[in-house]
């Protein structure tokens, strides 16, 4: 069992006899925040100076003993059918079902490989704010995405989905792949502020 590094230490007496400084006073809202408070929360559930906070939940929720219309029901329902009808080939983006392929090429080990290379490359530097080491993240400067649609044109013999097998082994030998120069150092913060169209090629 462990002692308490303050065993046998007699109290200095801080605190003691020492009055709060907001003992006895009323928490005051800003305006603003007043302004806010009673765009979205009902009068009868707002907070005021010295007033308890009511529980929202049970009968003083405000949505108690409600339930959707019919009418609402229905909605709801063709929403959700309409999501499920427009999954795979029937969905608007849709591209062969060559998600799963670049799962599996960048489950490579050469995936790892060209990122550790990248890190040297650049010294381990994030090339966007120079700060150095820390969670790092090697990024495509020509997009992933282009890459796999050259690489699937210029094997279109060949099918994204029936032969997997095949394009992942030829996807080891393809270089536009593992090219170093295509990649770039930088951390999580700088990576995540690269819009997503840049990273998906579009």
């Amino acid at each position: 069992m462990r002692t308490a590094w303050n065993k046998g230490i007699p109290n200095s007496g801080f605190k003691q006899g020492y009055t709060p400084w907001n003992k006895g006073k009323h928490i005051t809202m800003h305006p603003n925040s007043l302004k806010n408070l009673e765009k979205r929360v009902p009068p009868k559930h707002r907070l005021w100076d010295g007033k308890t906070r009511p529980e929202f939940c049970g009968e003083n929720h405000p949505l108690f003993g409600k339930k959707h219309s019919q009418e609402a029901i229905n909605k709801i329902k063709e929403a959700r059918a309409k999501q499920i009808i427009a999954r795979g080939e029937k969905h608007y983006n849709w591209q062969g079902g060559i998600s799963p392929l670049s799962d599996l090429i960048r489950a490579l080990g050469k995936d790892s490989q060209w990122s550790k290379s990248v890190f040297i490359k650049d010294n381990f530097i994030c090339q966007e704010c120079y700060k150095r080491g820390g969670k790092l993240e090697a990024h495509h400067i020509k997009a992933f995405s282009i890459i796999l649609k050259e690489f699937l044109n210029q094997y279109s013999q060949f099918s994204p989905i029936e032969d997997k097998e095949t394009l992942v082994r030829l996807a080891e030998t393809y270089e536009p792949f593992w090219d170093i120069s295509n990649g770039k150092t930088l951390c999580i913060d700088c990576h995540k502020r690269i819009p997503r169209r840049a990273l998906s090629g579009l």
